[in-house]
């Protein structure tokens, strides 16, 4: 099934990228400048450039090869107006131009990962732009439909519905974006972690897990709290060594209790690594924000100290996120997509109380699954709160931003826990 899943995942990827026009994925362009600015060693700064989606005095970006101007401003179609207009630049060199991209510059390098390999091989082998971008996207589908085939490979069941699952989100497993590294690494971060509440792990298994979280947090911050569900790991493993040793002489408990201080102390410091990186790595970007035309740096700062200081404002932005939740609020297509995942969100959360009070499940899964699933809902809350801090205009009903895309790297974990669940439930 890993192998079967690798190659599903390679293939809907490659029809939908060799079908998919140039430009027609989701703030591409932006990404696009903001990938060749990190292998030009471009500092993200202040530019004068503007697009029409970037047309603010507030304007961030990097010192973007020419031809990778020029080729977003052949292929541009209207679907990310990201593109820079060419009359705005100001600064320009044989070797590139200062161009903004607000929204991609608070994307880390490693979630580039593949991307920046594409590219850097396109500069050191002098390919055409055409040829780079392609490879960095059959480079990015590759190091995806992996991570699908891998994410299944340490399941120790469900390989079937899961691989399936996962392979129908291959269809943008090859863009050039942030999307493709973040939901690999969260679906086989999830998948690992499932695998401790199953059977016991070994000592360099946690290490594995731990350095996953770590490379999830690197990859998008709004993601980092499922990190903290490794805390639950040491507890878990705990529960195994205790019912396979009913029976335990003074040796074997003495066994267990050091072993499970090791797994605290791996997932401790692996908690701890992620937290720095999202502390220092917030620090390193507050000084922009993603979308200057419709809120500022200086509205940004007042609405985070309102919501913190203010009961009123922190309603608002509550009553704000309700609403675009209860309308399935979206600003392009999709708002069926939304509506349909919360619903089965809701589902869940029926199936979760169902199996709880039916008590069909070992108890400490079950914590952990009321752990991982109140963790899900946390995160898809702080997508929302981050639009409405970022992205949404003074007196605009609801919050501005939200896709269905952002819910991609939990389908692993929604997925699995509704599995389990069920069949506790259908077990009585």
């Amino acid at each position: 099934m890993p192998l079967i899943t690798f190659l599903a995942a390679l293939l809907i990827g490659g029809v939908f990228l060799v079908h998919t026009p140039q430009g027609q994925t989701p703030d591409v362009w932006s990404h696009t400048y903001r990938i060749s600015a990190i292998v030009n060693g471009s500092p993200t700064h202040h530019v004068d450039a503007q697009s029409d989606f970037h047309r603010s005095a507030e304007n961030v970006g990097g010192h973007v090869g020419n031809a990778w101007i020029q080729y977003s401003i052949d292929h541009f179609n209207g679907y990310d107006t990201a593109v820079v207009n060419p009359q705005s630049i100001t600064v320009q060199d044989k070797n590139g131009a200062d161009v903004p991209f607000n929204n991609t510059a608070i994307n880390a390098p490693p979630v580039y990962l593949p991307q920046i390999i594409g590219f850097w091989l396109g500069k050191v082998l002098a390919l055409s732009t055409n040829t780079t971008y392609y490879l960095a996207e059959t480079l990015t589908l590759l190091l995806y439909a992996f991570a699908m085939g891998a994410s299944v490979a340490v399941l120790p069941q469900w390989r079937i519905v899961v691989g399936c699952v996962l392979t129908l989100t291959a269809y943008s497993g090859f863009a050039i974006s942030a999307d493709p590294m973040t939901q690999a690494v969260a679906t086989l971060f999830i998948c690992l972690l499932y695998r401790t509440t199953q059977q016991r792990v070994s000592t360099r298994y946690c290490i594995v897990l731990s350095v996953t979280g770590l490379f999830l947090s690197m990859c998008k911050l709004t993601y980092m709290p499922l990190t903290v569900l490794t805390l639950l790991v040491p507890w878990l493993q705990h529960g195994f060594m205790v019912s396979a040793n009913n029976d335990q002489t003074a040796m074997t408990r003495e066994k267990a209790r050091q072993r499970t201080q090791r797994y605290a102390g791996i997932s401790v410091i692996g908690v701890i690594c992620s937290a720095t990186w999202i502390i220092s790595w917030m620090h390193h970007i507050n000084w922009f924000t993603v979308t200057p035309v419709f809120v500022t740096l200086a509205e940004t700062k007042m609405r985070t100290h309102d919501l913190l200081t203010d009961p009123h404002v922190m309603a608002q932005a509550l009553g704000s996120i309700g609403y675009a939740i209860i309308h399935a609020q979206v600003p392009f297509d999709g708002r069926k997509l939304v509506m349909a995942a919360w619903f089965l969100l809701l589902c869940l959360f029926v199936v979760l109380l169902a199996t709880t009070f039916q008590r069909r499940s070992r108890n400490r899964q079950l914590v952990f699954w009321w752990a991982a699933f109140g963790c899900s809902i946390g995160i898809m809350l702080l997508i929302y709160l981050a639009l409405w801090l970022q992205c949404t205009k003074n007196g605009f009903v609801g919050i501005n931003g939200f896709q269905f895309r952002y819910f991609l790297p939990m389908l692993a974990l929604w997925s699995l826990c509704g599995l389990s669940c069920v069949k506790s439930v259908m077990s009585r």
